[in-house]
This record gives structure tokens, sequence and C-alpha cells, in this order.
């Protein structure tokens, strides 16, 4: 089993404000630019290339906070999992969508794979940063938005260890944000709890 990260952050390393909001993204750099074809910067292809979607809690709440249609719901029938062992159920947002799985990360990946998925698509920074630990990550994909927040929700801060990565590529798009996609070589799993 492995798994992509595939996250916006602000160009200091924060995937939200200090309250989780995310609305920046669509205040900087050129919100009308033309993207043509690269519209989505690659989020499609990525949804074809997993199996299932792993969040965390924190996410999975700012996705129901979004009060999402069914036009704009963007991971069509993609599997979608909840890590956590403090929410008592689905939030109503996300019910019928997505399920709930508990316990450490380990045991998660051990129920995922028992329902017969391989490839994760992780989001949530202190997920991320758990399966950047336990050596699950084998595609980074960071897309720096055009913002200095000074403060927030860091993807990175925290790592219990360096994590090595080898460039695949760097893409510039029209609206000024820059789409940084690296490789991460597999490594031994870091001892200890995996829990988020």
């Amino acid at each position: 089993m492995h798994a992509t990260v595939f996250m916006a952050m602000s160009l200091d390393g924060f995937i939200a404000g200090p309250d989780g909001d995310v609305s920046w993204l669509d205040q900087c750099g050129v919100p009308d630019a033309p993207l043509g074809d690269a519209a989505d910067m690659g989020f499609f292809a990525l949804m074809h290339s997993v199996d299932c979607l792993l969040l965390g809690r924190g996410t999975a709440e700012k996705l129901a906070s979004f009060q999402l249609t069914p036009e704009q719901w963007p991971y069509g029938d993609t599997p979608i999992y909840i890590l956590s062992n403090s929410l008592g159920e689905v939030p109503a947002a996300l019910q019928g969508k997505a399920q709930l799985v508990r316990g450490s990360l380990q045991q998660a990946l051990v129920e995922l794979e028992r329902r017969g998925h391989q490839h994760l698509y992780v989001d949530g920074g202190a997920l991320v940063r758990s399966c950047l630990e336990a050596g699950l990550v084998r595609r980074l994909v960071v897309t720096l938005a055009p913002i200095v927040l000074g403060q927030g929700i860091p993807l990175f801060a925290g790592l219990a260890h360096p994590i090595k990565l080898r460039q695949v590529s760097a893409t510039r798009y029209a609206n000024e944000f820059v789409q940084l996609e690296y490789a991460i070589e597999p490594v031994a799993p870091a001892a200890g709890p995996l829990d988020v």
C-alpha cells in the first residue's frame, strides 16, 4: 500500500489560516487567469489514479462545512474514509459519502487494505505528517499559492525526521501558482504508535 499527497499551501508552508480558513486560496494570484486544460491543476488525473481518499478529522469537518452540492462534489464515486477517534459519526454533510475508521493509522491501513485499497490519497495536515513519517507516501504534490500567511496550520512542521525528496516536475500556472511534484523512495517506517 502507498499514498499520494496533493495539497495547496502558502509560500511559508501553511495549508490553512489559524482558524482553518482556506478562502485565501481563491483570492491570491490571478483568480481569473485562463488555465485552459490545466484548470484542475492535475486533480482529476490524481483522482483517477487512487482507489480511496483518507481524510483527517479537521479536513473532513472543513469539507463538510462547504455544503457542496452533487454538482460541486469533486471526488466522484471514490470511497472516502475519515480517520478519527473523536468523531461520534460522519459529519452530516458527508453522510452517505464517507465512512469513519478508528484506531491508529496502522490499524486504519490494515482495514483499508482488507477492503482492497492499495493507493490512497491522503489529506489533512496531521494525517499527512503521520503518513510521511510512516514511509507510506510515494508521491508528494504541493501547489504553492502566491501568498505569505505568516501564521496558520502548517503542512510539514513537527515532522519527527527529515524526508528525502526527488523532484519529478515543477509547473508554473497562469494564475501564478507553482506546482512541485516529488517522489519519495520507500523507507522503513518510524518506530512507535502512528495515531492522528
